[in-house]
């Protein structure tokens, strides 16, 4: 949130330049006791007073978000009641009054300078004279809301990008698919055990959520908390089944017919014999 930049009126309390010196740090004050109800007005009014000696390089409150520049950054305020420092610091006057809106815009001021000069270190203007000055102001609050405003506006929509290995998990538990943004159920529950198939995936208010492939080509902003899901078991393959062999048929045993070959041999000696004989009564006839 900005604030409103008042640069018409100019103090000429101030010594032009740095003396050679670098911006080291930035010096808080408040600008009166709060119990006295001082007005901005009246601590702009004495801080241009010739007279008084005094200066700062802003005036800052939180009513109406005002901010006025008295005095360049680049020359010396008298502020700080020691010269050196003067010439080494930013001074800003702040409303006594420590409201919330008084902070916020110290901060989105000391944001700016910081964004000028880098991360200036915040002191109390009673660091260096003996004063109550600042009063209540919480210096370590007033630097958490300047950090907060230099850091990047916080992102409207999700970012998806695609998963290093798409793939199907399966819901560890009853879950909804769930509108990251807004934070509403699409849909009916998907009990435990629901596998879905996964395309991107995208961090959003601290968690990891996965975007379906269906979400994903509908472009929709629906996921599961990746914390919801388990990759699914995969089984060992099975040992391939062997077909049966086929049974061993033992050929047959053939038997021959018993044979009676004493006889049969008898019989053939017998005619053997009598085939001998013959031939020699052939013979015998033929030398006679």
């Amino acid at each position: 949130m900005a604030y409103n930049d008042i640069t018409n009126i100019d103090s000429p309390n101030y010594t032009a330049g740095r003396g050679g010196k670098s911006i080291d740090r930035i010096v808080i004050h408040w600008w009166d006791d709060p119990a006295r109800n001082p007005t901005a007005e009246g601590a702009v009014a004495t801080l241009v007073n010739p007279a008084r000696q005094v200066s700062a390089h802003y005036v800052v409150t939180g009513t109406g978000r005002r901010v006025w520049c008295l005095v360049a950054v680049q020359d010396t305020a008298w502020h700080a009641g020691n010269f050196d420092i003067n010439q080494r610091s930013i001074g800003l006057e702040c409303d006594p009054r420590c409201r919330a809106e008084d902070y916020d815009v110290i901060a989105e001021v000391v944001a700016d300078i910081w964004r000028a000069y880098g991360r200036l270190p915040l002191t109390p203007h009673r660091q260096y004279t003996s004063t109550q000055c600042p009063g209540n102001y919480d210096l370590a609050r007033i630097q958490r809301e300047a950090e907060a405003k230099l850091a990047p506006p916080a992102p409207t929509k999700p970012t998806w990008v695609a998963m290093d290995t798409p793939r199907t998990l399966r819901t560890n538990k009853q879950v909804f698919v769930t509108n990251v943004i807004s934070g509403k159920a699409e849909g009916s529950a998907l009990a435990k055990g629901t596998d879905v198939a996964f395309a991107t995936k995208t961090d959003w208010n601290g968690a990891l959520w996965l975007r379906s492939v269906y979400a994903t080509g509908k472009g929709f902003d629906w996921g599961i908390k990746q914390a919801d899901l388990e990759e699914i078991p995969v089984e060992p393959p099975k040992p391939p089944v062997e077909p049966p062999k086929p049974p061993v048929v033992e050929p047959p045993v053939v038997t021959p017919p018993a044979t009676d070959w004493g006889k049969e041999n008898n019989t053939l000696l017998k005619k053997l014999v009598e085939m001998v004989q013959s031939i020699i009564d052939k013979l015998k006839g033929v030398f006679k």
